[in-house]
């Protein structure tokens, strides 16, 4: 047996568990989750919007879903009803007879949003998706909806999936 190491084998008597303390005060409520404001409105029927060279047209966008703090009172728009920061999503698939560069763009109270701005070459007859999001603050009252324009006059079908969503995030 090495003098240097020993082993120990015992058990230490443990006594009854003791009385529980006092109870604290309730902390502060935390951060609630979910979205705030939320909405938006959609296109499910094929539409024709007869487009003239550079000259913007908003997208129909007849129908809406479920909203919190958010308005659907001017047509084919969302109206922000408590403003912040939020995310935008939009997306759009559409068609031309001829060639064509077409151009989509959020707009807030007419003015447009640059960011969401997609541009694309068209070719005769194949769907071309346009999509897009980005974080963005929006005032109380903010007006926001989709446009298209083209850089010659031509006929653009809508094929029936348009989409412009707003979630307040913060």
């Amino acid at each position: 047996m090495d003098p240097k190491k020993y082993t120990f084998d015992f058990l230490i008597p443990q006594g009854p568990t003791g009385p529980t303390g006092p109870i604290g005060a309730t902390g502060p409520a935390g951060i609630s989750s979910g979205l705030l404001s939320y909405g938006g409105r959609y296109g499910n029927v094929a539409n024709t919007l007869n487009l003239s060279a550079n000259s913007p047209e908003q997208v129909p966008l007849t129908n809406f879903s479920t909203a919190a703090n958010i308005s659907y009172n001017v047509v084919n728009s969302i109206v922000v009803d408590q403003g912040g920061v939020y995310e935008i999503t939009y997306s759009l698939n559409v068609s031309t007879p001829t060639v064509a560069i077409l151009t989509t763009i959020v707009r807030e109270d007419g003015n447009d949003i640059n960011m969401t701005k997609n541009t694309q070459k068209v070719p005769v007859g194949i769907p071309v998706n346009f999509s897009g999001s980005l974080i963005y603050s929006l005032q109380e009252g903010s007006v926001i909806d989709l446009t298209l324009s083209s850089d010659i006059a031509t006929d653009v079908t809508l094929n029936n999936n348009a989409s412009l969503i707003v979630k307040r995030v913060r």
